[in-house]
């Protein structure tokens, strides 16, 4: 769930860097409960002042309930869009992925059940000068707002050092 959430999250970032400049990316710390009636999910991304999207991140399994409940918090905000963000180990339990997209698209809600790894394909798309290093340094600084255990930290930074992302 940490490098799933933090490979979302610095995504977002070098997009707010680049084509978005001036958006603002909260990441809330993993593992705890909502600490500000703000927060709405655990990705929240700000433009203008304005909440612009939403990412729930799970990397282990879960079921339809859970989608719900991530999209109640999200229409309770005022806002109609979702990306529900899959990490290795995320896998829908109980229903089709394409079913309830489907089911909630008819409802006006946008929801978007996807891998974090084409979450970040779709997103590095609009991210134009923003170098290897500045994703990295990125990374590494979501990983300490998320407050990761030092293990996860020493597997992104050996990552960024194998420049496997890019």
């Amino acid at each position: 769930f940490p490098v799933t959430i933090l490979k979302a999250v610095q995504v977002l970032e070098c997009l707010s860097r680049s084509s978005f400049k001036g958006a603002r990316v909260e990441v809330h710390p993993i593992n705890q409960c909502r600490a500000s009636s703000l927060e709405v999910s655990d990705v929240d991304v700000f433009y203008e002042g304005k909440l612009t999207a939403t990412l729930e991140i799970k990397d282990k399994r879960f079921t339809k309930h859970d989608v719900g409940h991530a999209i109640s918090k999200v229409v309770a905000a005022g806002f109609d869009a979702l990306y529900f963000v899959k990490g290795p180990s995320g896998v829908l339990i109980d229903a089709k992925e394409a079913d309830l997209i489907a089911e909630y698209r008819t409802r006006g809600f946008v929801l978007n059940i996807l891998s974090v790894q084409d979450f970040i394909a779709f997103t590095l798309g609009f991210i134009r000068g923003v170098s290897y290093s500045d994703f990295c340094e990125i990374l590494v600084a979501q990983a300490r707002v998320a407050r990761v255990k030092s293990e996860t930290r020493r597997h992104l930074e050996a990552v960024c050092q194998a420049n496997r992302w890019r």
